[in-house]
């Protein structure tokens, strides 16, 4: 299942989209709601770092 999409939530409210190239099988937000980590079944892992969000 190529380009699958997932939001993530903080705060109840969609803070940002990403598009993995297989399956997203796991996510963690970090405390402060700005990185995000998230793993695909291929096992790749992307770290993101959110900003302009308050």
């Amino acid at each position: 299942m190529l380009g699958m999409t997932t939001c993530f939530l903080v705060s109840r409210s969609e803070v940002a989209t990403f598009t993995g190239e297989s399956p997203i099988v796991c996510c963690a937000v970090s405390p402060d709601g700005r990185t995000i980590v998230i793993g695909e079944s291929s096992g790749r892992v992307h770290v993101l770092r959110l900003e302009g969000i308050d």
